[in-house]
């Protein structure tokens, strides 16, 4: 398919694709169609014969022969032959004139109440049959119920005879079962061909373009989208590498921009803490270097987290369980001990330095506002490696979830979490960035009768998860 898209450029478009291949279904289900009826007809030997058409042809042949019998019989025998008709075809009898003048073939207006497939094929036959000179009507058939109409020739001489269906009307034929179904059958086929050929040619491209977009999630640094098949998806491609080189740019543009200004606010900040320690009270001195501190501290969390947001870190397989256990030695070292449950071994792909930073972002909150503190991993059911951090703090408001995992975004005392213990608001923020680059989540949930649950759940990608 790709090969004759190259030949033939027209050929691209989703439009030309659709109307071509709704062509080639009409096309198709005709031959198909066409097909079993002629293997039909020469296994059947023909169509059943319902005596429909004979008596048709026996009818119009009736009208004919004698209409052209007495046309072309001399003056002096034509009364013979018309007495030896008449007393012979008790369907046959002479009348003054027809109902009303006009040209052969021509049907009295308002005589026949409705058509019939005779009255439509009785005309054709004798305007095949009779002479141009020689001319007939249709009137009303003589029984009220007939389908064949009777039919009133003029000829020379003024002479009218009008004629009347001999017999009574066959029943019409039973529908033709088998060539319906097999109509349905080759409708079916056709439609079912017509389906996957553009599922193949426009569904397919567009399912693996999304495809490799949810993959992508919000990361930058991944591999271009590959456009297959129709003109439309490839470009649909290019626009979204094309969207996504733009966002890269900006990002990079962006932390240049605040790491130049935060290397620039380093110097007057060295400057003021050096300034601050010579101040002679201690209370002030302290205070002052507190606040000092802090500044320095938010910069660098605020320069790490948009770093994070514009370079996306490699992934790359690792033990997960001995990662989450090197930060809990981090925090022991501290004097801050984590409660541990993990299995001996969990290997994922994953980002190892975001997946730390996220995870230790999570413990420091954790001891900020709670006393004990656990970290838990495991193997989820569903393919994913979940990731559990519990305190025994206040929690938080259900209200105030959804906010505080925004940048810079801090609950006040009044709220239930605080701000008087040194967070900055990038905590929640950097870990649910990791979790989405990661194609997981991050959710917080209250635990009973106080404290909060921060439950990362990430997949484990290309199933590369071992376990014991």
């Amino acid at each position: 398919m790709n090969r004759l898209l190259v030949r033939f450029p027209a050929l691209q478009r989703i439009g030309v694709q659709i109307a071509l291949f709704v062509t080639l279904a009409i096309v198709a289900t005709i031959l198909l169609m066409a097909t079993v009826f002629v293997l039909v007809d020469r296994v059947r030997g023909g169509p059943p014969f319902t005596g429909e058409e004979e008596e048709l042809f026996a009818y119009t042949g009736r009208i004919v022969l004698l209409s052209s019998l007495l046309d072309a019989a001399p003056p002096v025998e034509r009364d013979t032959v018309l007495a030896l008709a008449l007393g012979n075809d008790a369907h046959l009898r002479k009348v003054a004139a027809p109902p009303s003048p006009g040209k052969p073939g021509l049907q009295a207006e308002g005589v026949l109440p409705r058509e019939s497939f005779e009255t439509l094929m009785i005309p054709r036959a004798l305007a095949l049959r009779l002479p141009d000179h020689i001319r007939w009507q249709l009137v009303a058939p003589t029984l009220a119920d007939s389908r064949y109409p009777d039919v009133v020739v003029s000829l020379t001489g003024d002479l009218h005879l009008r004629f009347s269906h001999s017999g009574i009307d066959l029943p019409r034929p039973p529908p033709p079962l088998g060539l319906l179904i097999a109509g349905g059958l080759a409708i079916l086929v056709t439609s079912g061909l017509l389906i996957a050929a553009l599922k193949s040619s426009v569904i397919a491209p567009l399912e693996r373009l999304a495809a490799g977009v949810a993959r992508a999630g919000g990361a930058l640094d991944v591999a271009p989208f590959v456009g297959e098949g129709a003109m439309e998806v490839r470009r649909l491609a290019a626009e979204l590498n094309g969207l996504r080189d733009r966002q890269r740019e900006m990002m990079t543009a962006r932390t240049e921009m605040l790491a130049a200004v935060g290397h620039d606010l380093r110097t007057p900040l060295t400057r003021l803490r050096l300034r601050a320690e010579e101040v002679e009270a201690d209370t002030v001195r302290a205070d002052l270097v507190g606040e000092i501190d802090r500044l320095s501290q938010l910069t660098d969390k605020a320069l790490a987290f948009l770093r994070g947001e514009a370079v996306a870190e490699p992934f790359v397989r690792i033990d997960v369980a001995s990662l989450v256990a090197s930060i809990a030695d981090g925090f022991a070292e501290l004097g801050r001990d984590v409660a541990l449950d993990l299995p001996p071994r969990l290997v994922a792909r994953c980002q190892p330095d975001a997946l730390a930073r996220a995870i230790g972002n999570l413990v420091e909150n954790a001891f900020k506002f709670g006393r004990t503190v656990s970290l838990r991993l495991a193997a989820g059911d569903d393919g994913r490696m979940i990731i559990e951090v519990a305190d025994d703090g206040p929690g938080i408001d259900e209200a105030l979830r959804e906010r505080l995992q925004q940048p810079f975004v801090r609950g006040d005392d009044g709220e239930g979490r605080g701000d008087a213990r040194g967070g900055f608001g990038l905590g929640l923020a950097i870990a649910r960035r990791v979790a989405i680059d990661h194609g997981g989540d991050l959710l917080l949930t209250n635990r009973q009768p106080h404290g909060l649950v921060c439950r990362l759940s990430l997949p484990v990608l290309e199933g590369e998860a071992a376990t014991g």
